[in-house]
């Protein structure tokens, strides 16, 4: 059994339900430091439920959440971003009139708000402008803001807006957003929806090196197979609210389980 760190993130037997609908039963997984953890299933699973339940925006009816040693089952998702937890949601949360390093310059702020307990949660942009354009920017925020743009490949783009960026642009610069909040632990949803092969490719590669050479927390919730497949350490596979197979990804390609619920009944 691995060591538990203060970033590894654990769900031990969560559930939750919206009215009469079962949409997680008793759902047990856990992410750990320098890995991306999977957590995939068809449609209606339980996935981006379960990631809400992990970021604190629901609360599960049973069960608990752990960061580390923590349990933060009944923390805000403003404790647990200050905590060192972001995420991604599956449309981006852009601001049309920022450029790409005013976002990143706006995203260092506010994580240092969060964690200070003076802002509401790292997604809160409209409530970190005021401050943003209220004092000029500092040489020392450009350059920590342009280090973490070269390093996502955003460089030539830092002075555009979303408006001038192609999706795959703008899933990356969530990313950054992400870790100019010096997160340790992220949750991703979606990041490659509408993107074609090759950003898509591109996108798993920067992921990948994100959480091994920062050593973070990634849980990536994910509908496309060959990405999961390709990046991550362990998948966990849900299907109607309920855990149904787990394992490294060749485990879960070759899984009976995993076929049956994306493909309906295999043959022997």
């Amino acid at each position: 059994m691995s060591t538990t760190t203060n970033t590894t993130l654990r769900a031990d037997g969560v559930s939750i339900r919206f009215g009469g609908v079962q949409a997680l039963n008793k759902v047990s997984m856990d992410a750990n430091p320098g890995e991306i953890t999977a957590l995939i299933g068809p449609n209606g699973a339980g996935k981006s439920t379960m990631l809400g339940c992990m970021s604190g925006t629901l609360e599960q009816n049973e069960g608990s959440i752990f960061i580390g040693q923590s349990d933060v089952s009944k923390a805000s998702p403003q404790k647990r971003a200050a905590m060192a937890m972001a995420r991604t949601f599956q449309s981006p949360q852009l601001v049309t009139e920022l450029t790409v390093r005013e976002h990143v310059i706006l995203a260092m702020r506010a994580g240092k708000q969060v964690r200070a307990g003076k802002l509401a949660t790292t997604g809160s942009f409209i409530l970190a402008l005021i401050p943003f354009f209220s004092r000029g920017i500092s040489q020392a925020e450009i350059a920590s803001a342009d280090v973490l743009i070269d390093e996502l490949g955003l460089g030539k783009d830092r002075d555009k807006g979303p408006s001038d960026l192609t999706l795959g642009q703008r899933r990356l610069l969530e990313v950054a957003l992400c870790l100019a909040t010096d997160a340790k632990i992220m949750l991703l949803d979606e990041p490659s929806a509408g993107l074609d092969r090759a950003e898509t490719e591109h996108l798993g590669e920067v992921i990948k090196a994100l959480a091994k050479d920062r050593n973070i927390t990634i849980v990536l919730v994910e509908h496309d197979l060959e990405l999961v497949f390709a990046i991550s350490s362990r998948v966990f596979v849900l299907d109607f609210g309920q855990l149904i197979d787990s394992g490294t990804p060749a485990e879960m390609r070759a899984s009976k389980a995993v076929q049956t619920a994306y493909l309906g009944t295999v043959e022997d």
